[in-house]
């Protein structure tokens, strides 16, 4: 059992197992507006380009189901597959 903890304010993200630390990391350079305005940009290279972005939308259901199975994974305490 375990629990993947991110600080959004700090850039940093922390694996704890068992309640032991096993990894940890720091992004002290990571600019958050940065992501928004780089998807901007492919958003609007896409538009010029009419040229498809690398994710479709049966890979955003795939990703959406994987986030629900770690919420309910979470909530029930126990794994769950997806």
């Amino acid at each position: 059992y375990g629990r993947f903890e991110m600080n959004l304010r700090e850039n940093e993200y922390e694996l704890i197992l068992g309640g032991e630390t096993v990894d940890s990391k720091s992004f002290p350079s990571f600019e958050r507006n940065d992501m928004f305005l780089e998807e901007m940009r492919a958003f609007l290279n896409c538009v010029d380009t009419r040229e498809k972005e690398g994710i479709d939308l049966q890979d955003g259901c795939g990703s959406l189901r994987f986030a629900l199975a770690i919420k309910e994974s979470m909530e029930k305490k126990t794994l769950v597959k997806c």
